[in-house]
């Protein structure tokens, strides 16, 4: 059992190494997340109640996280907060293919649909990840080591793809950077 886990868990590791998991369109830019010893959002849910908090052209502060949706064209846009910042007067000119700075706020896109997902710890520390609302745990759920020695994926091979939140954490003492590719 032990030695099928190790080669499943190298089967991974190469096919992330030589590209074999490339695949189709990428909704936005992928894009990279710096996770300390605090439990942090990387991937926002799919679908689900993101409220009704539209743009109001206002100079409030917006947080990591925070969510937004925006009506153009009378389709339904929602985007989440990825850089903390505070807005600007003017309508931003929302994109659904790269992230929109409005003063000092950057906003993502939302996939509304994921088709598969990567993520890579480059770090020096072990990441921690959790599935839906609750925080991620050091040591605890899934874990990978750092220097991109491994990935947390899905959606690959035809496999459904996982459209909750994903939250990661980093053991104590460390900051690892993840990089996070999302189709």
């Amino acid at each position: 059992m032990i030695m099928r886990m190790n080669m499943m868990a190298l089967a991974l590791v190469l096919g992330v190494a030589s590209g074999i998991f490339a695949g189709g369109p990428i909704a936005y830019p992928p894009q990279t997340a710096s996770v300390g010893v605090t439990s942090t959002m990387i991937l926002p849910p799919t679908k689900g109640d993101y409220g009704t908090n539209q743009w109001a052209g206002s100079t409030g502060t917006n947080t990591y996280g925070d969510y937004l949706v925006v009506y153009t064209n009378n389709i339904q846009w929602r985007f989440w907060c990825v850089a903390t910042g505070t807005n600007a007067m003017a309508t931003p000119s929302w994109s659904d293919t790269n992230d929109v700075t409005v003063g000092g706020s950057t906003w993502r896109l939302i996939n509304p649909n994921r088709n598969a997902f990567d993520i890579q710890n480059w770090g020096s520390g072990k990441a921690s990840f959790s599935f839906g609302k609750r925080p991620a745990i050091v040591n605890s759920g899934f874990t990978i080591p750092g220097s991109g020695d491994g990935a947390v994926q899905s959606g690959y091979d035809g496999r459904p793809c996982y459209q909750g939140q994903v939250n990661a954490i980093s053991e104590a003492l460390y900051t690892n950077t993840l990089s996070i590719h999302e189709e």
